[in-house]
């Protein structure tokens, strides 16, 4: 004979067992959904501890186990594409700089860049050296370490120590810039 809660443990059962099987029942019945925390008096059993409940698409049935993986795995996922890429600046930080030295240029100096390159879209330009500097390491071996200065944060050294020979960013562009001045 059903109990009167509705689980299917007889009363002499429970009896037998010290009253404790029909308790049992309802206290099964009444957990919360893994997903939405409605306590549901109509969810079935479907598993050691999932329960099915209307909320869930297709009748699937998560545990609450299977739903902390879960969530742990999206938290996981979400730091990792969070992470920046290793090429810091990339495309939008380059285009930036050349905005900002567009804007801090003379008419004249617009006009000459103009005339050398065809236009003055120097956020443009800004990609051209990063765009082709593995055509450009392999003509001139070395020239990779024009891209960047590594400059030491915690001691101050002179340029000459982290910039032999000007072989780096800022001893290049005093030397093309005399090759410009030159050329002129």
């Amino acid at each position: 004979m059903p109990h009167s809660n509705g689980c299917a443990r007889s009363r002499q059962g429970a009896q037998r067992r010290g009253g404790r099987g029909a308790i049992r029942c309802d206290l099964r019945r009444r957990r919360a959904c893994a997903i939405c925390g409605r306590r549901r008096e109509d969810g079935r059993r479907t598993g050691r501890r999932g329960y099915r409940c209307r909320c869930l698409e297709a009748g699937v049935a998560m545990s609450r186990l299977g739903l902390s993986i879960a969530a742990s795995l999206a938290i996981v996922l979400a730091l990792f594409a969070s992470a920046s890429p290793v090429d810091a600046w990339a495309r939008m930080g380059h285009r930036i700089i050349g905005l900002i030295a567009r804007d801090q240029l003379s008419p004249e100096a617009k006009a000459a860049v103009r005339q050398l390159m065809g236009s003055d879209d120097l956020p443009k330009f800004s990609l051209y050296l990063d765009l082709i500097k593995d055509d450009l390491q392999q003509q001139i071996p070395g020239s990779r370490a024009w891209h960047y200065d590594n400059v030491p944060v915690c001691k101050t050294k002179a340029r000459d120590q982290y910039c032999h020979a000007g072989n780096c960013a800022s001893g290049q562009i005093a030397r093309h810039h005399q090759l410009l001045r030159d050329a002129q």
